[in-house]
């Protein structure tokens, strides 16, 4: 059985990474059709929510009041911070400094994303940051999800054969 901190971190994970592979699908769909449905809005409200939380656990990190979902804002910022630092990110997005900081990241993907849902026309460079930064967002999750599956089968494993060896001698 996962302990509770594994749970969450595979709840979150998986909660994580569904969403943002979501949000990478439907802006490449926009890209191809420069139009949203009902659902795309839907995911790309959630994006925002998303971003909120980002903002919310550099808050709480910052000042230390913690409300009630400190945790699961705490690691999504972290997962951020863990993004916007890597060479691959840095190369990828030529215009982002890591200086600048996650807010100037989450405040130019929100009004992305609130610039979509007015209907406005936006260009492959609009888009392209937060095209990346939830497909790494995404194979983050994907990469931990792993992780934690494979250390619970693997120590699953040991017991499993351990016990039986030893009731046979």
């Amino acid at each position: 059985m996962l302990g509770r901190l594994d749970e969450k971190r595979i709840v979150s994970a998986f909660k994580w990474g569904f969403l943002s592979d979501r949000i990478v699908e439907t802006i490449k769909k926009y890209k191809k059709t420069n139009s949203l449905s009902e659902d795309d809005r839907e995911i790309i409200n959630d994006a925002r929510e998303l971003l909120s939380n980002i903002l919310k656990g550099e808050e709480q990190y910052n000042n230390g009041k913690y409300n009630l979902n400190a945790l699961e804002s705490f690691v999504i910022f972290n997962r951020s911070m863990n993004i916007i630092s890597t060479d691959e990110f840095l190369t990828e997005i030529s215009s982002f400094s890591a200086d600048s900081g996650i807010g100037e990241l989450v405040t130019k993907m929100d009004s992305t994303f609130n610039k979509l849902l007015e209907s406005n026309k936006l260009s492959d460079d609009e888009i392209t940051l937060s095209l990346i930064f939830f497909d790494m967002l995404r194979a983050l999750t994907l990469d931990e999800s792993q992780h934690v599956l494979n250390a619970y089968y693997e120590n699953r494993g040991r017991r499993i054969w351990a016990h039986p060896t030893e009731s046979m001698l």
